[in-house]
């Protein structure tokens, strides 16, 4: 689809590209009635400048001309103004309205459509074209009242087969009106400096906990946190948006006078965050009692601190290093509260205990480590190094049910420990490897450890273990020969060699012994995955950020063009065998972007932060900052992951594994006999039942405990009994048939399992609403 604006009027112009021959259609936007005397400015410049240099006439070029993310017209009509805003080929539109203003008189026409236009049962307005049907989403509004926005009901009224207008009959005319037709969840989170978050978890309530470092001493806090203060030069900040991210629960400032960073946060059974990372204060906030009360010397000393539920104190708060430098980068929490840290050394007296796999330092630059604390941080449980003679660097754990760590990162060193029955025991050249190590309970000995790459660079920075112990990781690669498997989604590199990296998805299995699977992903230039995550059903989730215009996508996803102009995020859903993409998208604005954390939560939505340069990036209405604040900008932004026609809705009645998650394979699309429906979290190898209505209920029927979100009375309804697998995962084909006619056709579906963890013994997946798209 391109887009352009003319007076009065909007022009959208899909195209279908077949060899040398092109079709098109287009659709043209005309406001009724709308001023003559528009007054057109652009806002929210952009770095890049433009060149037209056309034909050999010099007095026709135009060098140097400004590049704007929006363009407002400013009086369309008496006090409405029209903002267009362009997201890489796709084209967005707001309306603002003063108090004073007449929504009633903003009548759009529309030219070129094929038949009258009409409203689905969603209430988005439907176009249809030579080339299918373009839908437009039921429009979001809100009314800003002095610094607060409240959310105003919206939507299309259809007055004829050709035009259209809008209505918001709850709007008060007290404030300003904006009416969005389509945004992402999204929040802006900073202050009026320099934002990094870096890491992201999720509590059992869908609240998204963040953490990072901010140099910004207007950086969000709130009354009665820890630390309301900004403290030196950078500050870690810990912050907590609600489920929908319209509010903080709590911010709070955690530093000295000098530097800090909070590379990695964990959540314990009660919700108290656990942040890691590295200070050069010696007034680093510490606790009476833990490990370490004193800044060990050198440049920096890691931390390991953790407050309260509220963010209203420290419940502890410790250094870890020794006299050179040492920074921590990784965390987890076990079942029994133990706290494993990791991350890199250059200190040969970091401390050790005396029984641990490499009490000593093994030379060169640097040595990976890993440290387990007792629940209370006033013991050390285990700590040893992991290293060879050369450099490593820890950047992700795990651990699983029986307290065995498992850390990957990268090594520069060719005597770096392994185990001999490992996938990959020998070094296999370049700068580094990835590595994946797993250590025992008590830190002794390595249960299996293997380098993993080929003869360029490697590191891995991604990891997650799924319910039987495989280990899936992910990271960046600049090795042609990275071992992939049959199979697999993409099994060659991507860009010119030597130069670009690739992201690596793999997985390893429970022992380590021997690669399952494994995937390039990328495209002709650089790409990095920062951050994986597993949902229920096994499928994998990775994020990051790439240069690479071409990355791949998938059809329906939110945004399938690059928005640039260096480089945007990317978040991807690749299926369990690493053989297919179900799911991939850009997400960006107009300047540049990068991810450095993501997590998966229970829902199997995926929750990203990073930073931003420019205003122009998606935010929602009702979000908590919907303004960029200056520098680089950190943001919050949640994503279902599930392609247009298909929507989740309702609430899972959980079992065992908790919540029962329900997605898709792929778009709900005319042809697509790959479409699938997927639950997770059920009970391992059991047989269940998947449900199909053609109709979708508001509130559910109660049956004891077990709430079903699809209409058993509806004209088509019925269940088939089907299969989950070892991890508790089930997959239902339904192949969509090339017929033109189901466009548009719904369906409703949701599983349910025999669960003796539930009440009444019958767990249930939230339900999916399926529209067939053209």
């Amino acid at each position: 689809m391109t887009a352009r604006v003319e007076a009065g009027a909007l022009v959208l112009q899909l195209e279908e590209r077949k060899e040398e021959n092109v079709r098109g259609a287009v659709l043209r936007f005309v406001f009724e009635g709308a001023s003559e005397r528009v007054e057109i400015v652009g806002e929210e410049e952009v770095p890049t400048l433009w060149n037209y240099i056309l034909g050999n006439d010099p007095g026709r070029w135009r060098v140097g001309v400004k590049g704007y993310a929006r363009v407002r017209y400013r009086g369309l009509y008496e006090g409405v103004d029209l903002v267009v805003r362009e997201r890489g080929r796709d084209l967005e539109y707001d309306l603002y309205l003063a108090p004073v203003a007449d929504l009633s008189k903003a009548v759009v026409r529309v030219e070129g459509a094929r038949g009258p236009i009409h409203l689905d049962e969603e209430g988005d307005l439907v176009l249809e074209t030579s080339l299918g049907g373009v839908r437009l989403p039921r429009p979001k509004a809100w009314q800003e009242c002095g610094e607060r926005e409240e959310e105003v009901d919206c939507e299309y009224r259809v007055l004829s087969e050709d035009r259209f207008a809008l209505s918001a009959p709850a709007w008060r005319h007290a404030g300003r009106l904006v009416i969005d037709p389509g945004l992402v969840y999204s929040t802006f989170l900073g202050g009026n400096n320099h934002d990094t978050p870096l890491a992201v978890a999720v509590d059992a309530t869908g609240a998204s906990v963040v953490t990072g470092s901010t140099q910004s001493s207007g950086f969000p806090s709130t009354a009665g946190s820890f630390d309301t203060t900004f403290n030196g030069f950078s500050d870690v900040f810990v912050a907590r948006l609600s489920p929908s991210g319209s509010s903080l629960t709590y911010s709070t400032f955690l530093g000295g006078v000098f530097d800090e960073e909070a590379w990695a946060i964990a959540l314990d059974a009660t919700g108290q965050p656990t942040v890691t990372g590295w200070t050069e204060s010696t007034d680093f906030p510490t606790t009476a009692g833990v490990v370490g009360t004193t800044f060990s010397g050198g440049f920096t000393d890691g931390f390991v601190a953790r407050l309260s539920v509220s963010g209203s104190a420290l419940v502890y708060s410790t250094f870890l290093g020794g006299t050179a430098t040492d920074v921590t980068r990784a965390i987890r929490i076990d079942a029994a509260g133990t706290t494993v840290v990791g991350g890199t050394t250059l200190s040969a007296d970091f401390p050790t205990t005396p029984a641990a796999l490499q009490p000593g330092f093994a030379g060169g630059f640097s040595d990976a480590f890993l440290t387990a604390f007792n629940p209370s941080a006033t013991g050390i449980v285990y700590s040893t190094f992991l290293g060879g003679g050369a450099s490593e660097e820890v950047f992700a754990l795990a651990v699983d049910a029986g307290g065995s760590a498992t850390a990957v990162g990268y090594t520069s060193s060719s005597g770096f420990p392994t185990t001999p029955s490992a996938f990959q025991p020998i070094f296999n050249g370049g700068p580094s490897d990835a590595f994946v190590a797993r250590i025992s309970p008590s830190g002794d000995s390595l249960v299996y450890s293997t380098f993993l790459g080929g003869t360029s660079w490697e590191d891995a920075m991604g990891l997650a273990l799924d319910a039987l112990g495989v280990t899936f990781v992910s990271g960046y690669t600049s090795s042609t020969d990275f071992p992939t498997t049959p199979g697999a989604f993409d099994s060659s590199f991507n860009g010119p060699p030597g130069i670009t990296d690739d992201v690596f998805v793999a997985s390893l299995s429970p022992g380590g012994s021997s690669l399952l699977y494994a995937t390039f992903l990328g495209g002709d230039s650089y790409d990095e995955a920062r951050g994986l995550g597993i949902d229920g059903s096994g499928a994998v989730t990775v994020a990051g950020f790439t240069w690479s215009r071409d990355f791949p996508t998938t059809t329906g996803a939110y945004d399938t063009s690059f928005d640039g102009p260096v480089c945007d995020f990317f978040v991807s859903r690749l299926s369990p065998t690493l053989d297919s993409l179900r799911y991939s998208t850009f997400l960006g604005g107009s300047g540049s972007e990068s991810i450095p954390g993501m997590t998966v939560d229970p829902a199997a939505e995926a929750t990203v932060i990073g930073q931003a340069n420019y205003g122009g990036f998606p935010v929602t209405p009702g979000a908590f900052d919907t303004s960029h604040n200056g520098g680089w900008d950190g943001f919050v932004a949640r994503l279902d992951l599930l392609p247009t026609g298909a929507t989740a809705y309702g609430t899972s009645t959980a079992g065992c594994a908790g919540a029962l998650p329900i997605g898709v394979t792929s778009i709900p699309q005319v042809g697509n006999a790959a479409f699938a429906i997927t639950c997770g979290h059920a009970p391992a190898t059991a047989a269940g039942f998947f449900g199909v209505s053609s109709g979708g209920l508001a509130t559910p029927i109660l049956l004891g405990s077990l709430a079903v979100w699809i209409d058993p009375l509806a004209p088509v309804f019925f269940e088939i009994i089907v299969p989950s697998n070892t991890i508790g995962a089930s997959t239902v084909p339904i192949p969509i048939p090339a017929v033109p006619a189901l466009a548009g056709a719904q369906a409703f579906f949701q599983f349910a399992w025999p669960d003796v963890c539930a009440p009444g013994g019958i767990s249930a997946s939230n339900a999916l609403e399926i529209v067939v798209q053209p």
